[in-house]
């Protein structure tokens, strides 16, 4: 069973959907994966990735590399509402 996820979109050059399960967090598995989709990018000829964060994970990505680049609201209809987001970057 996946515990961990997350993926590169090629087409807009950016990090998607890193997620661990709550009960995995703390252990390196979303490390890993962004690592992963680093070293990806790179192989593939990308310079720059960049991501939008939910406020709860933006130190995680700072810690990672990124860097943030300002706000963004995302209409989320699982939600009912829009999510603050803080669009990030990273130069490979």
């Amino acid at each position: 069973v996946p515990v961990a996820t997350g993926s590169l979109d090629l087409a807009a050059a950016s990090v998607e959907a890193i997620f661990t399960l709550p009960g995995f967090t703390g252990q390196g598995m979303a490390g890993l994966i962004i690592d992963t989709i680093k070293a990806e990018a790179l192989q593939r000829g990308y310079h720059r990735l960049t991501l939008a964060s939910t406020p709860n994970a933006v130190g995680f990505y700072q810690q990672h590399g990124f860097r943030p680049l300002g706000e963004s609201f995302y209409p989320s209809k699982l939600a009912g509402s829009d999510l603050r987001c803080t669009e990030m970057a990273i130069d490979l």
